[in-house]
Parts: structure tokens; sequence; C-alpha cells
């Protein structure tokens, strides 16, 4: 092999110059930066290292803990009880031993010379003991100090058990039972022992063949006795110094008291490698031993690259925390590249991205919805069981044209009988069967508070069939119809209703649809014109057949066999079975005992029932049931989805919550200066009133039309604002709100219960009941109009010019005057005008025209005024007459 230089080898072994010469030093090889490193030499650094690398350690450590409880008396003779604990423990340090051919000849080199060792003096043995701990190999320790800390600890404690290897004094029964030659002797004898290892240099050096192996040695173990002398010397001298003050040791210098108790600790022999077994006094029973901590660092040599994971957003703080960097370093990096950010500021997953693979990083994307991903692949279905379903049908249009009652007629039925206030306040799913197949009717409501009902029913259906009245017309709802049904672009079958009343005239509903684009068939468009009456039931077999037409043309399939998805069409909390939704199956099977997960919600199926109430076990496609079971009330149009895994469908609803209120907490409008000035302008002027209230209702649809309907009539004179929202009675806690608050409390279709009725009575809380959606619409705008601070205007009526001024000793100064513009009116409010300065407001007392009192004088005439409580007019001065007229609000 090519020989190679200091610097080569230092790279191939990953460390410094410095450090590799040192290491050579160690076994007597003089080496410099740029000297050449023969092969020979290499193989005694390696086949050191590796002889070191044998002595790593395995240690045991036992512990032990003993609870007990104290009685402590305390204040007033009561007595308190404390829990103590005891921790105990033990460690147990074993060294391998060396199995090599060569150790085995010195230990026999090493037991011919005991003889030798006895015959010599006991200050020879002594001087022998104070060089054991330098034979401790400082290659090893410079190359392994982490992973010798435990040794070093084990030394410690060795000094302190056995007096007779080490210098320093300790007194134990097991020095006075045992003397010196017989503990040589034993040891020698079994194996080899850190005294008569003293002598394996020196035997080494007069017995070695092969000098290239072990010629380093000597100058090794001089050098290494001549520091561990010098740090002995140094700690005695710390130990014996005094306190100024009182001549006493410091606590940390004080020797510990010693006790009878016995501490097992196995003492590693450096050159033999035995164990042995030795006894000592436990010294600090009681008190804490001092531990020691040895910090160091060590600075890397080469660049670490980690793997970052990165998910949607993450700040600069974040980010360098995760590379083990300082802030400064990425925002440095972020510079170059043309960034500016601050520690603090939010990086989209792209640019943090960018920034760590440019500092050298591997980077992982995390996806929020890897979760969503993760249990939708979960799923099991047949993709290959397609199969034809029944169409779901939309009912809509303007209110009050007969939606409900041409379904009543279908299903014979009468809901649109017992539906409060004669109009339908939620969405209602329906199956009908008829001859030619099963259809699945969805019935919404007209109102214009609904709007989200019908862009939902829009959303979830197949065909959309649109009622008009022959006798009402095209409305604003039927308007609104058309633009959703044209947004969603589903098919459209028109239905004109009420054909059977006189003034029913289908060719103008015709006109007008035709002008928002839906054309009939007979004037060459696609739309199919069907004229019915829900009372006769005229048409209604061919409106039947022209929707089973359409959903043909459409060829409806869907998976009939695996886990169900639906579709949560309503949704409220039942007293007795707890939240109830209404959900419609959009394929697979949805059966009793499924793991499901809505939005924010999870659960598990406990029952379903049809549109009748009746209890069922399993739905098919195009099917409305209501199931129980789910964690909470779920939104109107949230997903319904079988799982295979509840834990997971769990952690995904907290994720989503979660999420969900990051969302709404970020939506809240930040605070600047002119929104700041604004609300206190407002706030001190008074000129913007908040109508607080708390809205109750029966279902999830009819919260959200209220709560969007109430919103939308704030002005920027009052605003209305919504404190809470929920699905349920009223209870306690919207009391406690009502009252924080000085809010209002509506109920819709709901009722307080017992005992927040009595809170209701007691405090005297405004709380409404309503049962139609318009009316709580329209009392809401009563309350808005009854808050708002009443403003007049003043509107001019008359001006007249004093020309000369009469006193009258019955009225006082009196002013004859000329009619300029207008009329003047008696016993109506006035103001004189001098030199365009308005210096009195009042109130025109009497009218004359010569010596007649009159009511009013028209322009051109002169007249004679008296002022009430007024004397102080001149000739010149101009007379307005106005009016004060209250103004309405908008």
């Amino acid at each position: 092999m090519i020989d190679s230089t200091i610097q080569s080898l230092a790279m191939e072994m990953k460390t410094s110059v410095d450090q590799l010469i040192q290491w050579f030093s160690y076994f007597g090889i003089i080496k410099t930066e740029k000297d050449i490193i023969t092969q020979i030499e290499k193989e005694i650094l390696f086949k050191h290292m590796n002889d070191n690398k044998k002595g790593l350690s395995n240690k045991l450590t036992l512990k032990r803990k003993t609870r007990s409880t104290l009685s402590v008396s305390g204040i007033g003779g009561k007595s308190k009880q404390v829990h103590i604990e005891i921790r105990k423990k033990l460690t147990y340090i074993q060294y391998t031993t060396l199995q090599e051919p060569e150790c085995i000849d010195l230990k026999n080199k090493m037991v011919s010379n005991v003889n030798h060792e006895l015959a010599n003096s006991t200050k020879e043995n002594k001087l022998v003991n104070k060089k054991v701990d330098d034979t401790i190999n400082p290659f090893f320790l410079t190359q392994n100090s982490k992973k010798n800390h435990h040794y070093s600890e084990s030394i410690k404690c060795k000094e302190k058990v056995s007096g007779k290897v080490y210098p320093r004094k300790v007194e134990g029964k097991y020095l006075q039972e045992k003397n010196q030659t017989q503990l040589i002797k034993k040891r020698s004898e079994d194996n080899w022992n850190i005294e008569n290892a003293k002598t394996i240099p020196s035997n080494l050096e007069n017995n070695n063949t092969n000098g290239s192996k072990l010629y380093c040695m000597p100058s090794l173990i001089e050098k290494n006795n001549n520091q561990k002398l010098e740090n002995e010397r140094r700690n005695r001298s710390r130990t014996r110094t005094r306190n100024r003050s009182g001549g006493k040791l410091t606590k940390q210098q004080q020797p510990k008291r010693s006790n009878n108790h016995r501490l097992y600790a196995i003492i590693p022999d450096e050159f033999s490698k035995e164990e042995e077994l030795y006894v000592s006094n436990r010294i600090g029973k009681n008190k804490r031993k001092q531990s020691a901590l040895l910090q160091s660092f060590n600075k890397p040599i080469q660049v670490i690259n980690r793997d970052i994971i990165i998910g949607e957003t993450i700040s600069v703080a974040e980010l360098a925390n995760k590379m083990s960097t300082k802030s400064s370093c990425v925002i440095k990096a972020m510079m170059q590249l043309g960034i500016m950010a601050t520690i603090n500021q939010i990086l989209d997953q792209e640019t943090a991205q960018l920034v760590a693979e440019e500092m050298g990083h591997k980077v992982i994307l995390r996806h929020d919805n890897e979760l969503e991903e993760l249990i939708m692949n979960d799923r099991i279905n047949s993709c290959t069981m397609i199969e034809n379903r029944a169409p779901i049908v939309t009912v809509m249009g303007h209110v009050d044209h007969g939606k409900t009652s041409l379904l009543d007629y279908i299903r014979s039925t009468k809901i649109a009988s017992s539906e409060i206030g004669g109009i339908t306040q939620s969405i209602g799913a329906y199956n009908v069967s008829t001859d030619n197949g099963i259809i699945t009717f969805l019935d919404t409501p007209g109102h214009a508070a609904f709007t989200a009902m019908r862009a939902r029913g829009v959303q979830l259906t197949d065909i959309v069939v649109l009622v008009v009245a022959a006798d009402d017309g095209v409305m604003p709802q039927t308007i609104e119809a058309i633009q959703h049904i044209q947004a969603a672009n589903v098919p459209v079958v028109v239905a004109i209703n009420k054909i059977d009343k006189l003034e029913a005239n289908p060719e103008r509903i015709k006109n007008d649809l035709n002008n928002h684009g839906l054309i009939p068939e007979d004037w060459g468009g696609d739309t199919q014109f069907i004229n019915v009456s829900a009372i006769s039931g005229d048409g209604i077999d061919n409106l039947l057949d022209a929707i089973l037409l359409q959903s043909e043309m459409l060829e409806l399939k869907a998976m009939h066999h695996g886990m169900a998805i639906a579709t949560v069409l309503e949704s409220f909390l039942d007293k007795g079975r707890g939240p109830v939704v209404s959900v419609l199956v959009r394929e697979g099977t949805l059966k009793c005992g499924d793991i499901i997960l809505c939005g924010t919600e999870y659960g598990r199926v406990r029952a379903m029932r049809n549109e009748f109430g009746h209890d069922i076990t399993s739905a098919g496609p195009s099917i409305p049931v209501e199931l129980l079971g789910l964690s909470g009330i779920p939104d109107s149009g949230e997903m319904v989805i079988v799982v295979r895994d509840e834990k997971k469908a769990r952690e995904v609803a907290l994720y989503r919550q979660g999420k969900f209120r990051e969302m709404k907490l970020a939506r809240q409008k930040e605070p600047n200066i002119a929104n700041i000035f604004a609300n206190i302008k407002n706030t001190t002027s008074g000129a913007i009133s908040e109508l607080n209230l708390i809205i109750k209702s029966d279902t999830q649809g009819s919260s959200e039309a209220i709560r969007e309907s109430v919103e939308s009539l704030s002005t920027s004179n009052i605003i209305v604002k919504i404190l809470s929202s929920s699905i349920g009675g009223i209870t306690e806690t919207d009391i406690a709100l009502a009252v924080a608050y000085n809010a209002i409390i509506l109920g819709f279709n709901v009722r307080a219960d017992l005992s927040a009725r009595r809170i209701i009575e007691l405090d005297q809380i405004d709380v409404r009941y309503y049962s139609v959606i318009y009316d709580l619409i329209n009392e809401v705008k009563q309350m808005m109009h009854g808050m708002l601070v009443p403003r007049y205007k003043h509107e001019s009526i008359g001006l007249a010019k004093v020309r000369s001024v009469f006193h009258s000793p019955k009225h006082g100064n009196i002013a004859g005057c000329i009619v300029v513009e207008g009329m003047i009116k008696c016993h109506k409010k006035i103001r004189i005008i001098r030199n365009n300065i308005v210096t009195y407001e009042g109130e025109l007392e009497s009218l004359r025209r010569f010596k007649d009192d009159v009511h009013e004088v028209r322009s051109g005439v002169e007249c004679g005024i008296s002022i009430k409580n007024y004397n102080d007019i001149h000739s010149g001065d101009m007379i307005e007459v106005f009016d004060t007229i209250k103004m309405s609000h908008v």
C-alpha cells in the first residue's frame, strides 16, 4: 500500500491533524504535519485503537423506591399527611476479559514475578499503587470521552472503596481484615490485577522480540504517571483548604460520615479485565449525592443534513428550529433568495421548501388533508356492482304556488294542511312508488329566507320540477329558482299548477319563462311544460311520466353495495333521542352499526327510520332516512361517509374542529387605526345602536335561514348582532347570556324548559316565540325601528320683512311686516334673522290683518305679527316661519 501523509490520514479518519499527531505521540511515534506515515505505523495505531475499544464497559443500574406517609402537626393542632419517597440506586460495572494470546503469555509472566513482588518493601508497594491510575490510556480517554464517562465515575468510586489499591486513605473493615500480601497473592493466582499490571511494560521491554508492537508503552506510562500525580496533589491541597472566617471546611469539602451499611461495587481492572466484588462503608446515606455533571460540546466536523417535515404553513422560527440552526441564518438565506421576512412571519409550504433545500436539507411535505385521504383510501367499495338507481327530483317554486299540495296528491297525504302558517319551512324528502318505478322527491321552501335550502336542493338533485301558479305568474323566488337551475346545469320540467282556476293563463306563463331561457318543446325548445292541478289531479300522471322519461335519458346509475356515502338534508336535536340527522344516500348501502364521519362529528349508526317513522336496518341509493348516533348536530349539506376505523374517524373529526376554529378566528376582521377611531367616535356620539339577539330554533336549516335573514336587516344606524344561534330548547345558559349582554331571545318552534322559565319570570327576560319565519323577521324590523332616535326636519313655509314696530299694551311690541316669500301661519315656529344671523327662535303668538285676527297671510300682503315672550324686534329684521316634520328611517 502507498504511504500517506498525516493530513490525508486525518481526512480519512475524519479528525484533525493535531489530534492525530497527539495519538502517535502517545505510542512513542513523533510526527509533524508534513511527515510520511508508513504502513507499519498505521498498523500500530489501528491495533492500539482496537485494543482500547475492547475495554468498553457494561453498566447495570438497580433502582428501588420506597414510599411512606408521615403525620406532621400543623397550625391549630391539626395534623396533615406528608408523603415520603426514598430512592436507592446501585450501579454494577462489568468489564469483559481479554482473550488475546499475547495477554495470556503476559499473565504467565506476571505469575512468575509474584514472589519478586512479595519480597519488595512496603514503600515500593505504595509507589506501585500510586502508579495504577496512570495505566489508563490517554488515547482511550480522548477518543471516547463520552463513552467512558461512567468509567471515570467507577474510578472515583474505587478510590473511595479500596484503600489498598489507591493512595487515598479509606477506613473500612475490609482493609483491616485483609492484608496487602494476601490480596496481591490471591489476585495473581486467579487473574491479573492492577498492581501486577505495572510490571507489564518492564517485562515487555525486556522480553519483547517484536519492538514494533509494544515499544511505545514506557513513555506512555511515564507521561500518564506524572499527570496523575499532579492531579492528586491538587485535589489533596483543595481538601485541606479552610474558610477564612471560621477555619472550617466548606460544605463541599467536608468529609461525609460513614456508617455500617455495605455498598457493593464492581471494580474494573484495566489490563486483566477481571471482575472483583468489594464491600465498603456506605457514605452519606441520608444526604443527596452530588451528581457529576460533565458538559461537553464537540464542534461538528461536517454539515448535518436533516429530514424536515413542513406542513401547509410554518413560521421562520419553527423552520429554524427544525433545521437546528439560528433564525438569523434562515433570514439570511431568504434574503439571498430575494425574500424579506421576519422571525415570526408565516411562510407557505413552497417558500419553506425552497429555503430548506437551499440550506442542504431534505424536505418532506405534509398536507393537512393527509389524514382524510388516508381514511378515504381505507374504504372498501365494489365499483363493479353499478346498477340503475331512482331519480332524485327537487320541487321548487315561489311561496304558495302549490308545491307541497302537488306532492300530497302524488303521495296521497295531507302534509300541506298541517303545516304552520300554510308554508313549508324545512326541506322534506319522500320516496314515491309508481307503476313505472320509484321516484325520490325533495320538497324545498319557497320563502325568500330559505335561499340556502333551495341551493342545497339543486346540488343534490337529478331533475328539477319548477312549479308556477297559472293565476300568479313568475315571481321573485321563481326567478331565483331558475338561476339556481342554470348554475347547477340540471334538466328541468315546468309544472303549471292551478289550471283549474278561472284566472289561469298558461300561455302567459310560457311567455314569461321564455324570457328567462326556458323554451317549451312546442316552441322548439327542450323544456317540458305540463299543466297540472293539485286539487283535481289533472296532469299528475303526465308529470310523473315526464320525470321518468327524463331520468331514463340521463341513465342514472350508482353502486348498491359497499360502504355508503350520504348527504345531510336536515338535522335537529331530540330531547329523548339526541341528535337526529335526515340524510339522503347517494351510493352504497347504509346499515345499522356502521361507523360514520360527518363534518366535525362522528359516531355509529344506532337506529334508522324511513319517512313514515318505521325502523329499518339498511338503506340503498336515493333513499332518504333519519339516523341516530352522531356525537353532535352537523351542518346541512355535509357529507356522511362510512369508514372502517372509529379511532381514525374521531381523529379526523377533532382535526376538522380545530381547523374550523382557526378559520373562524382568521375570518375576524383585524383592527386598524381607521376602525379604532370609528368605534371611538360611534361610542362617544352614540350614533350607532346594537340589537343583541339569541336565536334558538328547531332545525339546523331554519337556524341558518333565520340567521342570514336577520343579519341582512342591519343598517348604518343599527347593527343586528347575533350572540348565539343553536338548536334545541331555551336553557339556563341562554338566559345567563341574555342577562349579561341585555339581549332578546327569539325562539323558533322551541320553548323554554322549566328551570329556564323560572329565571325568565324572576329576571323579566324578553323572550319571544315564533312559528312562522316572516313573523319573526317583521318583528325584528319593528324592534329596530323602536330603537332608532326620532329625526326631525325644519321646512320653511314663509318669510316676512319688518318695516316698522308698534307698541300694544296687551301684546307688547308688534312688528308691521310684509310677506316676502311663501305664507305666514299663526302659532308656528319662527326665527328672527338680523344681519343674516339668527338672534331668536320662538313661536308666533298673534297674526292680524288690519284689526282682524287671521290664520295665514300670503305673499305680498302686509300684516302685523306678535311674537310670544319677545319684544326686542327692530325694523329691517327678517321673520322666518317654519314647520317641524318627523323624518322616517330607511
